[in-house]
């Protein structure tokens, strides 16, 4: 005989009188199963976080405003000496530079422990600073906007800084400068603005 078939029960068994090895086992299905959870991360961090004129001397002023702007490069809007006479020495500026490192779009405000006008002491009426953002100009940014010149009009008070700052690797930061306007009789001993920034999800 070379092969017998028996089928018992729905089970067919195919027997070869060469090997007798059963064939056609009867299979069945199962499923698997692959967890992977990211969590969320809002989170900012400063690459740079100090923006330093120096000591102003407004005696060679004239006796006119004084433009101070942390953003102007090789000018003398960015002098130390408020003599319209030195300068950043050849940088770029100086800002301070905010950048995601989170994994969210983030939403970017700033607030100063000073106003923009009781920082200046003396007979300094008309005297103030306001701050300006800027996208990186190779790593930026803010996909839904910077913001121009801003007064800290009250102190404690949050501003937007940066609107939907991206969470792409090289594309998710900014750079906040400072600009002022000093009358010439301003008076100021080593005052210090402390800058708080805070991110939000878009």
């Amino acid at each position: 005989v070379a092969a017998i078939v028996v089928s018992v029960g729905g089970t067919i068994l195919m027997l070869d009188s060469n090997t007798m090895n059963p064939t056609g086992y009867a299979t069945k299905s199962g499923t698997g199963y692959v967890n992977l959870s990211v969590a969320s991360s809002l989170s900012i961090t400063l690459e740079d976080a100090n923006i330093t004129f120096g000591t102003c001397d407004t005696s060679g002023a004239n006796g006119e405003d004084i433009s101070l702007d942390s953003g102007v490069s090789n000018e003398t809007l960015n002098n130390s000496r408020c003599d319209y006479t030195s300068n950043w020495d050849a940088t770029d500026g100086d800002w301070i530079e905010v950048r995601n490192d989170g994994n969210l779009n983030a939403n970017v405000t700033v607030k100063a422990d000073v106003n923009s006008t009781a920082f200046f002491n003396g007979g300094a009426g008309g005297s103030s600073y306001q701050f300006y953002t800027e996208d990186h100009p190779s790593l930026g940014g803010c996909a839904a906007g910077v913001h121009a010149e801003t007064a800290f009009t009250t102190a404690n008070t949050e501003y937007a800084a940066c609107d939907s700052l991206s969470a792409v690797l090289n594309e998710d930061r900014f750079r906040f400068f400072i600009n002022a306007t000093l009358k010439p009789d301003v008076t100021s001993t080593d005052n210090l603005v402390t800058l708080t920034f805070t991110a939000y999800e878009v």
